[in-house]
């Protein structure tokens, strides 16, 4: 998905996944600035805590409903990550995960 040429924004993702297997459930968010013309190649942005990293990689945890990996917390509950400069700049993210459950 494509978003205009800004700093701030609220895209609203929303991301359904069926038929889990597992407790466990990976999640990675990157994010690129796609750049055109004579602003050279696409950049990655920066939203992982961790040093040499660009992309935030979490765990959620359907059983207890725990987020564990670059950052922690509980589900349905807003977290946010900082990254750590490593890319061609560093931005924050704000999501949360929650769990809805279909009949």
């Amino acid at each position: 998905m494509q978003i205009g040429d800004s700093n701030d924004i609220r895209p609203s993702w929303k991301f359904v996944c069926s038929n889990l297997t597992q407790n466990l459930v990976p999640i990675q968010i990157r994010i690129r600035d796609r750049d055109g013309g004579l602003r050279f190649g696409d950049d990655s942005v920066d939203i992982s805590p961790r040093r040499g990293a660009t992309d935030l990689e979490i765990f959620y945890n359907l059983r207890t409903n725990q987020i564990s990996g670059d950052v922690s917390g509980s589900g349905g509950r807003w977290l946010v990550s900082r990254g750590y400069s490593d890319g061609d700049g560093s931005a924050s993210i704000w999501f949360r995960i929650d769990r809805v459950r279909f009949n």
